[in-house]
C-alpha cells in the first residue's frame, strides 16, 4: 500500500469553488479507481487549508491515478485558486486500528 497526504490552501474567494471540484473530483476517484483504496479530503479549522488523504494498493494504481484525464482537468480548477500549492508527503504505516475482514 502507498499513503500520501496533499496539504494546500485556498483563497479564501474560492474555497465554494474548490470544494465544489474537489467532492467531483473525489466522485470520479471512487467510480474509476478501483487501485485506489482510499481518497478523503478534510479542510482544517482555517476553513482554507485542506488536507487529501490518500491510500493506492500499489504503485501501479497511484501512476494510474495521476495519469487521468480528470487529474490533470481537477488540478487546472484547483491551483489557480491556491495562495499555496500543494504539497506532498508520503508515509509509512506503524499501526492501524483497521481491522482485516476475512
Amino acid at each position: 500500500m502507498i499513503y500520501k497526504i496533499a496539504r494546500f490552501t485556498v483563497k479564501k474567494t474560492k474555497v465554494e469553488e474548490c470544494k465544489k471540484a474537489i467532492a467531483q473530483f473525489v466522485h470520479t476517484v471512487r467510480l474509476r479507481e478501483p487501485g485506489t483504496v482510499l481518497y478523503e479530503s478534510f479542510v482544517e479549522k482555517d476553513g482554507v487549508t485542506f488536507q487529501h488523504f490518500m491510500v493506492f494498493k500499489d504503485k501501479r494504481a497511484e501512476e494510474l491515478h495521476s495519469g487521468t484525464k480528470y487529474v490533470k482537468a481537477f488540478t487546472g480548477v484547483l491551483y489557480p485558486n491556491c495562495s499555496k500549492k500543494p504539497t506532498f508527503t508520503e508515509l509509512s504505516l506503524v499501526a492501524s486500528s483497521r481491522m482485516r475482514r476475512k
